[in-house]
């Protein structure tokens, strides 16, 4: 399973715009695609409700839960996770407090805007 996380240093700057296109275009272009919403304000998740079609299905998350959340989506064989994050200064935060053990180490980057796994 590949995995993309959309992470910028600060919010507004479309990271859940991004992940949501993503994933849209993925589905059509026939992958099975898990998006994995872990910022707060859970936007991903919200458009997720409100969409009429089936799929992609966003899963609002914690960062501890994440290694979960991943390892649930490759047994239900999706073949591309989007992971959507909260502002770059909560990942610093998360990381202080040893919680992101699940996080790839390039998603802590100041200068990544795009990781991949």
């Amino acid at each position: 399973m590949k995995t993309v996380a959309i992470i910028s240093q600060k919010g507004g700057t479309g990271k859940t715009t991004v992940a949501v296109h993503l994933s849209v275009e993925a589905t059509r272009a026939g992958h099975k695609v898990a998006l994995i919403d872990l910022d707060p304000q859970a936007s991903a998740t919200k458009w997720s409700i409100t969409r009429s079609a089936d799929a992609p299905i966003a899963v609002s998350a914690h960062a501890v839960m994440l290694r979960q959340e991943l390892y649930k989506a490759e047994q239900a064989g999706v073949d591309l996770a989007i992971i959507d994050t909260p502002p770059n200064q909560t990942l610093f935060r998360w990381k202080s407090q040893g919680l992101p053990k699940a996080l790839p180490t390039s998603l802590l980057s100041q200068s990544k805007t795009l990781a991949l796994t």
